[in-house]
């Protein structure tokens, strides 16, 4: 196991990253030549739809009820493209090494679903077996080289555009890397691709508490899509709190907890006047009670079609449990999920509601109701 999992640090701040990706995908076991290289090839500028927020709100959720449309290249598990720390939207040089850019970017955990097979942390986990991952990583780097090698013969062309004054969104920027990225990725994994991709989508938590990394994104992406989700704070802190490590509880302060989850509210509320028409500000519970009603409200908001799919929580089309952190079965999950409270003291519930008035108010304002 200690192998397949490396930080994207080791790679992308060594001076050869090229050496260090070809020494960890042999001994990982991914140098498997052309399995997948050019069975698929996404197109290279696709809009992203980016799901962010405050961890435990549902961002997996909504990513898995995304995963079986026709329409969209759902990235599995957390898409963890950030760079220097996860929750920082990259900032790229297209000039820079393509083997660092790479090293930037990827995702080293994706290795380990690979080898074991994927199923999201939670309490629910143990029901369920591992799903089949057919991504490869080799391929994916191998074929992320050849579209930026690509690229860096057309620059002379831009040399030209430069001198004739065209626009510099039409010059190479971070945007063309993530194209490139992102197209290499799906023509790796077979199991992620369809038939007529008109947005990739992924889930990045807490990115969204990051006001510069959003700028960054829409810099990136003025065709972008951004979707926060707010939970009901109280639900939410017990949720949180119950997320511990080896059953030693790290969010358990209430205070502290809540104060983030009101400047997620107020950040939300923020992008949601800045960036009007490209973010979409979603109820938790109005997702989990009016589940269908909410979706076609999204599709209809990213002009695509209503599909069924868009109703179930899948991987790779496949079904896939919720990701929980309580012992509840899960014909219970439905209703229990919005029942937290129960796992908190009524002076917690009290001043839970009473530090978030503010905010909810304000939330409710704007038609999130939470």
């Amino acid at each position: 196991m200690e192998a397949l999992i490396r930080e994207k640090s080791h790679f992308a701040e060594a001076n050869d990253p090229a050496s260090l990706l070809a020494e960890y995908f042999l001994a990982t076991g991914q140098q498997t030549g052309d399995r997948n290289a050019v069975a698929f090839q996404a197109p290279r500028h696709l809009p992203l739809i980016l799901i962010s927020q405050l961890p435990r709100s549902g961002g997996s959720l909504f990513s898995q009820l995304l995963d079986g449309h026709p329409e969209l290249l759902v990235h599995p598990h957390e898409m963890r493209i950030g760079y220097p720390g996860k929750t920082a939207w990259p900032e790229l040089d297209p000039r820079d090494p393509p083997e660092r850019l790479f090293a930037m970017l990827f995702q080293p955990e994706l290795v380990y679903f690979v080898r074991k097979g994927y199923r999201k942390p939670g309490k629910l986990k143990q029901k369920q077996a591992a799903l089949p991952f057919d991504y490869s990583p080799y391929d994916h780097y191998r074929q992320f080289i050849s579209f930026m090698k690509q690229k860096a013969r057309q620059r002379s062309h831009f040399s030209i555009q430069n001198f004739l004054g065209i626009p510099w969104g039409l010059r190479p920027n971070g945007r063309h890397v993530l194209d490139n990225y992102f197209s290499a990725f799906f023509g790796a994994w077979p199991g992620g691709q369809t038939v007529n991709p008109r947005y990739v989508a992924g889930f990045i938590p807490s990115m969204a508490q990051s006001p510069a990394s959003i700028a960054n994104f829409f810099s990136d992406y003025p065709d972008g899509r951004l979707i926060t989700l707010i939970r009901n704070p109280v639900d939410w802190f017990a949720s949180r709190r119950a997320h511990t490590d080896k059953g030693v509880v790290r969010y358990g302060d209430l205070e502290v907890e809540i104060a983030s989850w009101n400047r997620m509210a107020r950040l939300a509320l923020g992008y949601h006047r800045k960036y009007a028409g490209k973010m979409m500000l979603l109820s938790f519970r109005e997702l989990v009670i009016y589940r269908e009603r909410v979706m076609r409200r999204f599709a209809q908001w990213c002009c695509i079609d209503f599909d069924a799919a868009l109703l179930s929580q899948t991987f790779a089309r496949r079904t896939i449990l919720p990701n929980t952190n309580f012992n509840e079965s899960l014909e219970q999950l439905p209703s229990t999920v919005l029942e937290r409270s129960s796992e908190l003291t009524a002076t917690e519930v009290t001043k839970a509601l009473e530090l978030t008035q503010t905010w909810r108010t304000r939330l409710e304002a704007v038609g999130c109701s939470v």
